[in-house]
């Protein structure tokens, strides 16, 4: 086993060195030193050819400050910062919110109005700009409404009275691809190709509009350019309007880098526009391999290995993906939404989850939703493969009720597509006893009748699931969370009862705690614990080994709870690096991660807010625990991290949140930001933030290199790069402005990656599946 230690380099808060002190000038001019081969940084800045969905806009503008214009990755354009034209108002305003999400407590939209006569209001607007989408099918989705003159104008002039025209425009880098033109009088148009005439592009209607009326337009672009349209109003925001087209064509483009909202009215006319709603998607299970420090082990390889690692699955946050309209999921209207599903226990957080699965395009019309489910679990088991997972482990409720059966619809959807994408890709099922009592010492006993658990349907439909995971001899394996609840007496009656009924099972509990193992040992196939949430050494597996040859360490990312608004210190990545290193020096023969999708606690699947931050660093650790040979980085990557906002930021609603403390963990909150180094050869790692640029330098390897997140008297945009020799090999910025005002606190931390040229991975080498 490799010398973790002596591989991996931790940074200290006095081990860094700042320009702060530097004359005004001279900062400038290092900085421009600094990126003199490359463009300003931009949060879209890669090597060229690298396509993600991670930096697609998904934005509804609630966490904003009212009567600005949305922060980074947000731009003006169509006029200098701090000099829009006289007579217009173009901010984030109230009466911009759309009623689709419907905020009403911290609501927000973009709002384009006149004022007076003015010029120069053609093209003023906001844009965003991005890692090109995979190839593949895109979606942009948007809410908007048309704000009408004032009668006083509309008397004056029949060109006032026309109202504004609002332009959405998501094009290449030389401004190609799709463009729309929206107004009351000639309604929703979009500039397409001519069938039959390459080189001529016509603008064509799709749908009328009206006045002060909430639209939703869903707009598709397939992989051979065919563009096809849903449009929704706030008089039924379930049944989209009849447009009586099939689909598009899409004049030439590049790769779609940039989306931009602006005015194309002339200088005459008066009204005024909002927009809100914001809403990218495009293929999340695209091949990863371009993206990642190491070259990727095959399926095959991996699954050859002794040791396993299984991702727990909870069914509730599923990915979504269906033929519906991404851009109205109940992910996307209720995320960090104050007035929307928000139970009291959840109110002073002002939201139920602060992030969710990234949104994909939707599917084609026409299968079933029992089809469309099981299509949408065989990209989270394509996922899974990809980030080297030997399968997951997942919960059902084992008599489910009406309010609960959906649960198990998606879990069962999960086995079966298992089964469908790779025979190799195992279910750990983990169905939950009825009672609903907890504790640690058999509380749960007098609620549940053992036989009847063990006598539940779910059990012979998955004993009949040839995706469950087995052991050798036959034996159907499957876990419980929080096995405690009940006595070793009542789980020996319910396994008997399973080998009564037929049914040969080994049993791996997932421990909350450890006072009872000894009981446990001898009906347990091996011993899982939900584990910590804070960059701590536990000495579970040197526990757990005295009672079991089979221990499963565990492994999370973080763990935020708006139910009660607490968390536990993560303090950046370093929590899930630091549980992997306790995996690997400890040889724990199976890991879980705890957990792939829950988003009311810890989840680590692609999503909002942390993109593929954790799942790449996960599959890194996951060849390194289950090979024992620490992979060789063979390009260099950065994965950055930090919260959007200090928590000493006082919010305008809600409450400062509780911060739970572990044995060993942080005693305060880290207001840091991490820029995570993995680098080919040696070089300096940057963070410019609020004027400073704090350098390391980086041994070739991994390097964690954190600052001070600043608390910041207003908005800020840290920036990350790596140079070697005098040259900028990768740089970016965040993704995510540091806010100076927020309305809720919001303890999650935000990540993303940042990539630079190396040797290429030989393509599709994951994708070995075994049908």
């Amino acid at each position: 086993m490799h010398n973790i230690r002596n591989k991996i380099s931790n940074t200290h808060r006095n081990s860094f060195r700042t320009v702060s002190q530097m004359s005004g000038a001279f900062t400038l001019l290092l900085m421009l030193t600094a990126y003199a081969n490359g463009s300003a940084l931009s949060s879209g800045q890669q090597a060229s050819g690298f396509r993600t969905v991670e930096q697609l806009p998904v934005d509804r503008f609630d966490e904003y400050e009212a009567g600005k214009l949305p922060p980074h990755p947000w731009r003006l354009i169509g006029a200098e910062p701090g000099m829009l034209p006289k007579g217009i108002e173009l901010a984030l305003l109230a009466d911009g919110e759309s009623l689709f999400p419907g905020n009403k407590i911290t609501g927000k939209g973009l709002v384009f109005r006149t004022k007076s006569m003015t010029e120069g209001t053609h093209g003023v607007g906001i844009a965003t700009s991005f890692v090109p989408p995979p190839e593949g099918d895109v979606y942009l989705g948007f809410d908007f409404r048309f704000l009408r003159p004032s009668a006083d104008e509309e008397a004056v002039d029949a060109t006032m009275s026309m109202g504004m025209e609002l332009a959405c425009d998501l094009t290449d880098e030389n401004g190609r691809g799709l463009q729309l033109r929206l107004n009351r009088e000639e309604g929703l148009r979009m500039l397409a190709a001519e069938a039959g005439d390459k080189g001529v592009n016509e603008w064509k209607k799709i749908a009328p509009l009206s006045y002060d009326l909430w639209f939703h337009v869903g707009v598709t672009v397939s992989a051979d350019n065919r563009v096809s349209f849903v449009l929704f109003t706030e008089r039924d925001k379930k049944k989209p309007v009849g447009l009586g087209l099939e689909s598009l064509r899409l004049p030439d483009a590049g790769a779609l880098s940039e989306l931009r909202f602006y005015n194309a009215s002339g200088d005459a006319r008066r009204g005024g526009w909002a927009v809100d709603n914001v809403c990218m998607g495009g293929q999340v299970d695209a091949d990863r391999a371009e993206w990642l420090p190491f070259r990727q082990e095959s399926a095959s390889v991996m699954r050859a290995e002794k040791r396993k690692v299984f991702a727990y699955y909870y069914p509730i946050y599923s990915s979504e993906w269906s033929s519906a309209d991404p851009g109205l999921s109940w992910y996307v209207r209720t995320t960090l939404n104050a007035s929307t599903e928000v139970d009291p226990r959840r109110k002073n957080a002002g939201t139920k989850i602060f992030y969710h699965p990234l949104p994909r395009p939707p599917m084609a019309a026409g299968l079933s939703k029992e089809e469309e489910l099981i299509r949408a679990m065989e990209e989270e088991v394509r996922l899974g493969i990809q980030m080297g997972l030997d399968g997951f482990v997942v919960d059902f409720f084992s008599y489910p009720k009406s309010s609960t059966e959906v649960f198990n619809r998606r879990s069962f959807a999960l086995v079966e597509a298992a089964r469908r994408v790779d025979s190799g890709f195992k279910i750990i099922p983990a169905p939950y006893t009825t009672t609903n009592k907890n504790g640690v010492n058999g509380e749960g006993d007098p609620d549940t009748d053992p036989a009847y658990y063990a006598q539940s349907p779910v059990f012979r439909h998955l004993w009949e699931a040839p995706a469950v995971l087995r052991t050798e001899d036959g034996r159907m394996v499957f876990s419980m969370w929080l096995p405690e609840r009940h006595s070793t007496g009542w789980w020996q009656a319910a396994l008997a009862e399973m080998e009564r009924l037929g049914m040969r099972v080994a049993f791996l509990p997932q421990f909350n705690s450890t006072g009872r193992l000894a009981e446990f040992a001898p009906i347990s196939l091996g011993m899982a614990n939900w584990g910590p949430r804070s960059p701590i050494r536990t000495n579970w597996v040197e526990t757990a080994r005295k009672h079991t040859a089979l221990v499963v360490a565990p492994v999370a990312p973080h763990d935020i709870r708006s139910r009660g608004s607490i968390f536990w210190e993560a303090a950046n990545f370093s929590a899930q690096r630091r549980m992997w290193q306790t995996a690997i020096e400890d040889q724990a023969e199976w890991v879980f991660i705890n957990t792939w999708s829950d988003f009311s606690e810890q989840a680590m699947a692609p999503a909002t807010a942390i993109g593929f931050a954790p799942y790449d660093i996960a599959a890194y650790y996951t060849q390194w625990f289950k090979t024992g040979r620490q992979p060789e980085i063979t390009r260099d990557v950065l994965y950055y991290s930090y919260r959007r906002h200090h928590s000493d930021l006082k919010p305008a609603r809600g409450i400062k949140w509780t911060l739970k403390q572990e044995g060993g963990g942080h005693a305060a909150v880290r207001d840091e930001i991490e820029l995570l180094g993995f680098l080919l050869e040696p070089g300096e790692l940057r963070i410019v933030i609020n004027g400073e640029m704090h350098t390391r330098q980086a041994e070739a390897g991994i390097t964690s290199f954190k600052v001070p997140l600043p608390v910041a008297d207003k908005v800020l945009v840290p920036e990350f790069s790596l140079t070697r020799g005098g040259r900028t090999v990768v740089s970016g910025s965040g993704r995510y402005a540091v806010l100076n005002k927020i309305e809720y606190p919001n303890m999650l931390y935000h990540s993303g990656v940042l990539v630079g040229e190396g040797p290429q991975p030989p393509k599709n080498s994951t994708f070995d599946f075994q049908p």
